[in-house]
């Protein structure tokens, strides 16, 4: 699923995703995947939603009113790369189990009516 939700071809996809340039295969240079997962889907509305409550999110799963929006357009139109890094790095910041994230994400993507529910999905 991540080869079709990036536009790359997939072997190009796992690369990106787990952090891997695909023509060199060595790590990408460190980013702050949480603040362009927040910046980019903020940039259509009023309100802007902070690195630390998108880590929130992530760590609790609970998602606050003010951030539905943020949260449905994060999880349907961002890159696959972007969402699992972000996902990497919120895992690191809040100390929680990455499956504890995923988790999360996936409740999320269901709460919110997200098209790409089934991306987000955790292998039970």
């Amino acid at each position: 699923m991540i080869g079709k939700e990036s536009g790359y071809g997939d072997t190009s996809a796992v690369c990106w995703a787990i952090g891997l340039d695909p023509v060199t295969l060595q790590p990408l240079r460190p980013r702050n995947w949480i603040h362009m997962a927040a910046r980019t889907r903020s940039v259509s509305y009023r309100t802007k939603m902070p690195e630390e409550a998108l880590v929130t999110i992530f760590a609790s799963g609970e998602l606050p009113s003010a951030f539905i929006a943020h949260v449905n357009h994060l999880l349907d139109e961002a890159p696959a790369q972007i969402l699992v890094m972000a996902a990497e790095q919120a895992a690191l910041q809040a100390s929680r189990p990455m499956a504890a994230i995923w988790t999360n994400i996936s409740n999320l993507a269901k709460a919110t009516g997200s098209l790409r529910s089934g991306a987000w999905e955790t292998p039970r």
